[in-house]
């Protein structure tokens, strides 16, 4: 279904709009009851007061009146509970069709974009991390060979290798120190960066929450 069902959606609106109204008119049924039940009382008190104007018709014209609203405003409640059980099948369905388009099909198109736009720049960010490496390492062993020695910058070149690793972990250019970079840690913290940038953050392995700014 490439478009939400115009059928479904016309029903659904007629359906809302017929539970919105039975809706209303329960709450002016309620209020009516409750206008009934104040005139009733200043009737009541009225008489009590003395007023000889108050006559038996109007004390049982007030005593009836509240039975007749409170009669229509359970009608009116029962005719808000059926519109409300007509409309149900008929959001749901139109519910259905908008989520499966707006949202379901969306979210999947998105993903995949994402997913392969941050597959495609991850990939190409380890290759040129890894050629980094290849290359700082390389420098290093020749330089090594021919007696450049660990932590020298005699040289525009140089090399270290900390005390107690076997392979050297940095380079010096111009005097500039340029460590090499292990690929999982690089590629950590150029997720970190980017979580960071859209308000997140990494707390822990399969983890991420909001920053608190």
């Amino acid at each position: 279904m490439t478009k939400t069902n115009n059928t479904t959606t016309t029903a659904y609106d007629a359906a809302r709009t017929a539970r919105e109204a039975a809706e209303q008119a329960h709450t002016d049924a309620v209020q009516a009851v409750e206008q009934a039940r104040t005139q009733q009382a200043e009737v009541v008190q009225r008489n009590a007061a003395g007023d000889t104007t108050v006559t038996a018709l109007d004390l049982l014209t007030a005593d009836a009146e509240i039975t007749r609203r409170e009669g229509l405003a359970q009608s009116a409640a029962a005719e808000a509970e059926a519109a409300r059980a007509a409309e149900a099948p008929l959001l749901a369905e139109h519910y259905a069709d908008v989520l499966s388009e707006r949202v379901l099909r969306a979210e999947v198109t998105a993903e995949d974009a994402v997913l392969q736009s941050l597959t495609d720049a991850l990939s190409l960010y380890v290759e040129q991390v890894r050629e980094r490496e290849t290359v700082m390492l390389e420098a290093a062993r020749q330089a090594s060979a021919v007696g450049i020695p660990n932590g020298s910058q005699e040289f525009r070149f140089g090399w270290r290798t900390t005390y107690g690793t076997k392979l050297p972990d940095a380079v010096f250019i111009d005097g500039e120190m340029l460590p090499f970079i292990r690929q999982d840690r690089a590629l950590l913290d150029v997720l970190t960066q980017a979580l960071t940038a859209v308000g997140y953050r990494l707390t822990a392995p399969g983890y991420i929450e909001l920053k608190t700014r």
